[in-house]
């Protein structure tokens, strides 16, 4: 799927099988009772004893995975990133220093998802997974669709659903600069200026209910 078309209508197209997929934003009354029924969620599985995040991360330093320094680390590297940004930004026609801080800026972001790899080992095991998960997966039921206007969560399980969502919505959130330094959206973007989101002229999908 094309980022700058996603992020114009806010709408995700991808495929199962044979099927086309339409997922449209999800209204405030969704994402509300989402919020409400997924705290539930990760209040009943702490009830029943299952990890918080802080817990895993404990497990892991006791088991010498993962430690404090770590952490630290990681903090110090996003202070880092954000320091740079503020340089390049101070840079921004000196292209030579550009370049130079950009590579660092692709460097220790790197690093961070190294660490983050670590620090989230366990985090499918957690209260917090399940609160995360419990918020998507009630969105995407309400809002996803075959072209038919059939609710997709009838015709695929609901993990499938949620892992080719959310495998798709971070690889286009992770283009974002990318796509905001395209040919094309400058182009829409002094075009239309705040009207590209408006859905007038970006093609958004239809869904039929």
């Amino acid at each position: 799927m094309d980022a700058i078309y996603f992020f114009l209508s806010g709408n995700v197209i991808f495929r199962m099988g044979s099927k086309y997929i339409y997922v449209k934003p999800p209204s405030a009354r969704d994402k509300a009772f989402a919020d409400f029924f997924a705290q539930e969620q990760y209040d009943d599985a702490l009830l029943e004893g299952t990890w918080t995040q802080e817990d895993a991360e404990n497990h892991l330093i006791e088991l010498g995975f993962w430690s404090k320094e770590e952490n630290d680390k990681m903090d110090k590297i996003r202070e880092n990133i954000n320091n740079m940004k503020v340089d390049y930004f101070n840079n921004f026609f000196s292209s030579d220093t550009k370049k130079y801080i950009k590579q660092n800026i692709d460097k220790q972001e790197k690093n961070i998802l190294e660490l983050s790899h670590k620090k989230y080992y366990l985090y499918d095991k957690t209260c917090d997974y399940l609160r995360t998960y419990a918020f998507n997966s009630y969105n995407i039921q309400k809002n996803a669709f075959l072209r038919n206007g059939m609710p997709a969560y009838l015709a695929f399980p609901m993990q499938s659903l949620y892992n080719k969502y959310t495998a798709l919505v971070t690889n286009l959130n992770s283009n974002s600069r990318n796509v905001a330094k395209s040919d094309e959206w400058k182009q829409k973007w002094f075009n239309a200026k705040t009207r590209c989101f408006e859905n007038k002229s970006c093609g958004q999908s239809k869904i039929i209910k």
